[in-house]
């Protein structure tokens, strides 16, 4: 049987998690700035789909606002991406993951930020985050073993 945790923050205990305490802290702290979610995972020191998630629950909450955005040119012509996001579906070592795309930084010269989920997590419905994805253009790799 799992269990999860129903700890409120010690700080603030109206809000679900320290997470959502943290996101809310940095964007009241500076209102006029438009954070991204690698900023906030950053920020937070949670891994990407939980600072998602809590922004989502910000923003439903009319506590924040929150945009989905699109930066990519999807194979036009136009100037370099300052990063590229990359989402891996499936049950890879995380920590092999992270460590590739570290690696592809340092080749690239941006940042390579990479998401990993299970593939319960992209096949359940709920997450915008997700579903922003899903509905946009995407770019299946041919990945060689």
């Amino acid at each position: 049987m799992h269990y999860v945790s129903s700890k409120h923050p010690r700080l603030a205990p109206i809000f679900r998690s320290d997470t959502q305490l943290q996101i809310l802290g940095a964007t009241y702290l500076e209102p006029a700035r438009r954070f991204t979610i690698p900023e906030l995972v950053e920020r937070s020191s949670r891994p990407q789909p939980t600072a998602a998630r809590g922004m989502d629950r910000l923003a439903e909450a009319g506590l924040s606002e929150s945009e989905l955005r699109s930066g990519g040119n999807h194979g036009e012509a136009g100037a370099l991406p300052q990063d590229v996001d990359v989402l891996v579906i499936g049950s890879g070592d995380v920590s092999e993951i992270r460590a590739e795309a570290e690696a592809a930084t340092q080749e690239l010269g941006r940042d390579v930020n990479v998401t990993v989920l299970t593939s319960g997590e992209w096949d359940s419905p709920g997450s915008g985050f997700i579903e922003h994805i899903k509905n946009g253009p995407l770019v299946d790799l041919d990945l060689k073993q």
